[in-house]
Protein backbone atom coordinates (compact mmCIF):
# COMPACT_ATOMS: atom_id res chain seq x y z
CA UNK A 1 0.00 0.00 0.00
CA UNK A 2 1.40 3.41 -0.94
CA UNK A 3 2.07 6.16 1.60
CA UNK A 4 -1.28 7.83 2.33
CA UNK A 5 -3.24 4.82 1.04
CA UNK A 6 -6.30 3.64 2.95
CA UNK A 7 -6.86 0.17 4.35
CA UNK A 8 -10.51 -0.75 5.00
CA UNK A 9 -11.13 -3.69 7.35
CA UNK A 10 -14.20 -5.52 8.58
CA UNK A 11 -13.62 -8.32 11.07
CA UNK A 12 -15.34 -9.98 14.04
CA UNK A 13 -15.09 -8.10 17.35
CA UNK A 14 -13.84 -10.06 20.38
CA UNK A 15 -15.54 -7.53 22.66
CA UNK A 16 -18.98 -8.07 21.10
CA UNK A 17 -21.91 -8.53 23.45
CA UNK A 18 -22.97 -11.57 21.44
CA UNK A 19 -19.57 -13.22 21.86
CA UNK A 20 -19.82 -12.83 25.63
CA UNK A 21 -23.22 -14.50 25.67
CA UNK A 22 -22.86 -17.21 23.01
CA UNK A 23 -19.14 -18.04 23.53
CA UNK A 24 -18.20 -20.90 21.18
CA UNK A 25 -21.62 -20.73 19.51
CA UNK A 26 -21.09 -17.11 18.42
CA UNK A 27 -21.67 -17.09 14.66
CA UNK A 28 -19.00 -14.47 13.92
CA UNK A 29 -16.24 -16.81 15.17
CA UNK A 30 -16.62 -18.23 11.66
CA UNK A 31 -13.95 -20.91 11.98
CA UNK A 32 -11.92 -21.70 9.89
CA UNK A 33 -12.00 -18.38 8.02
CA UNK A 34 -11.16 -16.25 11.06
CA UNK A 35 -8.14 -17.78 12.76
CA UNK A 36 -7.24 -14.60 14.66
CA UNK A 37 -9.88 -12.32 16.15
CA UNK A 38 -9.39 -8.73 17.29
CA UNK A 39 -10.87 -6.16 19.63
CA UNK A 40 -11.02 -2.56 18.36
CA UNK A 41 -8.05 -1.74 20.59
CA UNK A 42 -5.74 -4.54 19.54
CA UNK A 43 -6.64 -4.13 15.87
CA UNK A 44 -5.54 -0.49 16.07
CA UNK A 45 -2.42 -1.47 17.99
CA UNK A 46 -1.45 -3.99 15.30
CA UNK A 47 -2.14 -1.47 12.53
CA UNK A 48 0.04 1.15 14.25
CA UNK A 49 2.86 -1.39 14.64
CA UNK A 50 2.81 -1.78 10.86
CA UNK A 51 2.88 1.90 9.94
CA UNK A 52 -0.80 2.86 9.88
CA UNK A 53 -2.82 5.49 11.71
CA UNK A 54 -6.51 5.11 12.50
CA UNK A 55 -8.88 7.23 10.42
CA UNK A 56 -12.09 5.83 11.91
CA UNK A 57 -13.40 2.75 13.67
CA UNK A 58 -16.81 1.59 14.87
CA UNK A 59 -18.70 -1.63 15.42
CA UNK A 60 -21.60 -3.10 13.49
CA UNK A 61 -24.34 -5.55 14.39
CA UNK A 62 -27.14 -7.17 12.49
CA UNK A 63 -29.94 -9.52 13.47
CA UNK A 64 -28.34 -12.19 11.25
CA UNK A 65 -25.30 -12.78 13.48
CA UNK A 66 -27.20 -12.90 16.75
CA UNK A 67 -29.96 -15.10 15.33
CA UNK A 68 -27.51 -17.51 13.68
CA UNK A 69 -25.71 -17.70 17.04
CA UNK A 70 -29.03 -18.53 18.70
CA UNK A 71 -29.60 -21.30 16.16
CA UNK A 72 -26.13 -22.75 16.85
CA UNK A 73 -26.68 -22.65 20.62
CA UNK A 74 -30.12 -24.30 20.42
CA UNK A 75 -29.12 -26.77 17.66
CA UNK A 76 -31.98 -25.47 15.52
CA UNK A 77 -32.24 -27.64 12.39
CA UNK A 78 -35.52 -26.17 11.18
CA UNK A 79 -36.21 -22.84 9.53
CA UNK A 80 -33.40 -20.39 10.40
CA UNK A 81 -34.40 -17.85 13.05
CA UNK A 82 -33.19 -14.99 10.82
CA UNK A 83 -36.00 -15.94 8.39
CA UNK A 84 -38.69 -15.53 11.06
CA UNK A 85 -40.18 -12.03 11.39
CA UNK A 86 -40.77 -12.29 15.14
CA UNK A 87 -37.17 -13.31 15.82
CA UNK A 88 -35.83 -10.47 13.65
CA UNK A 89 -38.00 -8.05 15.63
CA UNK A 90 -36.77 -9.47 18.94
CA UNK A 91 -33.14 -9.08 17.79
CA UNK A 92 -33.48 -5.33 17.14
CA UNK A 93 -32.92 -4.23 20.78
CA UNK A 94 -29.66 -6.24 20.80
CA UNK A 95 -28.53 -4.54 17.59
CA UNK A 96 -29.37 -1.10 19.01
CA UNK A 97 -27.69 -1.73 22.38
CA UNK A 98 -24.54 -3.25 20.90
CA UNK A 99 -24.11 -0.27 18.56
CA UNK A 100 -24.78 2.19 21.38
CA UNK A 101 -22.10 0.53 23.55
CA UNK A 102 -19.70 0.09 20.59
CA UNK A 103 -19.77 -3.66 21.26
CA UNK A 104 -21.20 -4.80 17.95
CA UNK A 105 -20.38 -8.15 16.38
CA UNK A 106 -18.02 -6.72 13.76
CA UNK A 107 -15.41 -3.98 13.67
CA UNK A 108 -15.28 -1.67 10.67
CA UNK A 109 -12.06 0.34 10.60
CA UNK A 110 -10.14 2.53 8.17
CA UNK A 111 -6.39 3.06 8.54
CA UNK A 112 -4.02 5.31 6.58
CA UNK A 113 -0.49 4.17 5.65
CA UNK A 114 1.99 6.65 7.15
CA UNK A 115 5.29 4.75 7.00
Amino acid sequence: LKHGGLLHLRTPNTKALGRNFFATNWYANDVPRHLILFSPENLTQRAEQHGFEKVCSYTLSSPKIILNSYDYKTNNTGKPSRKKSLFRLLAKPYVFLSKLLNRGDEIYAVYRKIK
